[in-house]
């Protein structure tokens, strides 16, 4: 090829690459709106769960969809006297007896999902 083509053609590359969109070209510099995907359900790794008096275990919230913006939720136990539950989902068993073992979504109290926990000897 000849050595003045390929400079042509090495100019061309460099202002199409340093070209701005028309739509930049509009903007007005304001940062744009994150997009917010909202969690459409959340449930447990298990419905009902049985422990010992002593045991624990991890219960695990799943999220969906999974690409969810906040998948955070908040633990609670119905009966913090036979059962306590911490914010990474340890459950622990107190006392016999039953308790609930609930989850609620951070961003929209409407969102709960419950486990049945029983406590036995």
């Amino acid at each position: 090829m000849n050595k003045k083509l390929i400079i042509y053609l090495c100019a061309i590359l460099v202002l199409c690459s340093c070209s701005k969109k028309d739509d930049d070209l509009k903007s007005d510099n304001k940062p744009k709106e994150p997009i917010i995907i909202e969690a459409k359900s959340i449930k447990f790794s298990k419905d009902v769960l049985e422990l010992k008096i002593g045991e624990s275990e991890t219960l695990r919230a799943i999220v969906t969809p999974r690409y969810a913006t906040n998948k955070k939720v908040i633990w609670k136990s119905s009966n913090t006297k036979v059962a306590k539950v911490d914010q990474d989902g340890k459950v622990v068993a107190l006392a016999k007896g039953k308790a609930d073992i609930i989850i609620t979504s951070e961003d929209d109290k409407d969102k709960t999902y419950t486990c049945e926990l029983t406590v036995v000897d």
